[in-house]
């Protein structure tokens, strides 16, 4: 199975400062857990969108996932930078206070200003860019596994079925402090970003975001792609969209 490996390197772009975006999300259950932790923030009225993957099961990873989305949810407009730093802290507090850093949840957020989208990440939930049909990965995982990947002991393919794939090492509300990673870039017009958990990650292939359809139908591929090739997770994803003929 070929995975989504590449990592984006940024190049010169057209912003598309007039875009109209669209957005998509969806999350399933899957088909072994029994409790769905994953939480997802579609707002594209705030130019706002996240997925979380709660971490924990009995220590109520869902609660942790919930406190997050909460948090960003109740950002005043206009958005700004530093109102969602001190969200995600304050969330980051309220998780680690409550249930004293046994419970969590990974973060991957996208706001775009301007014409310009900012990733913000912290442990394995993964943004993509797709743009002219090819998929581009975002973010770099915090997890034991990346860190074997990158000291030359794992190879990437191998890095899903690892026994230790779920070891993370970076996530809010298992620290008094959580240092949040972020990426900037300038979008095109008909560019997409995806964000998900690892349970659509996990299996996800390059052919499966080359297809150009509707945001609709693709979210709803991703999701029956995940569930038929692995579904041992929760599945979680949002699509966002440039519309065409919007670059400026």
């Amino acid at each position: 199975m070929k995975r989504l490996l590449r990592r984006f390197h940024p190049q010169p772009a057209v912003p598309a400062t007039g875009a109209a975006l669209r957005s998509v999300s969806r999350t399933h259950l899957g088909r072994v857990r029994r409790l769905n932790e994953d939480r997802v923030l579609d707002r594209a009225d705030l130019g706002l969108w996240a997925v979380a993957d709660g971490m924990g099961g009995h220590s109520r990873g869902d609660v942790a996932a919930e406190t997050l989305v909460a948090h960003l949810a109740a950002l005043p407009t206009p958005v700004s930078p530093q109102a969602i730093d001190d969200a995600l802290q304050a969330a980051n507090r309220v998780v680690y206070q409550d249930h004293g850093g046994q419970s969590g949840t990974t973060l991957v957020m996208l706001t775009v200003d301007q014409g310009v989208a900012t990733i913000r990440w912290a442990g394995d939930s993964r943004a993509y860019l797709i743009r002219n049909g090819r998929p581009e990965l975002l973010t770099r995982d915090h997890s034991l596994v990346q860190e074997l990947i990158e000291a030359g002991l794992v190879t990437p393919d191998k890095a899903a079925t690892h026994p230790k794939a779920n070891v993370i090492t970076r996530a809010l509300g298992t620290s008094a402090h959580v240092t949040v990673e972020t990426l900037s870039l300038a979008l095109e017009a008909n560019d997409r970003v995806l964000l998900c958990s690892d349970g659509l990650s996990r299996s996800l292939e390059d052919r499966d975001l080359a297809e150009r359809c509707d945001i609709e139908p693709l979210a709803d591929r991703l999701l029956q792609n995940a569930l038929q090739r692995d579904a041992s997770d929760n599945i979680s994803l949002v699509i966002v969209e440039a519309a065409a003929g919007a670059a400026s």
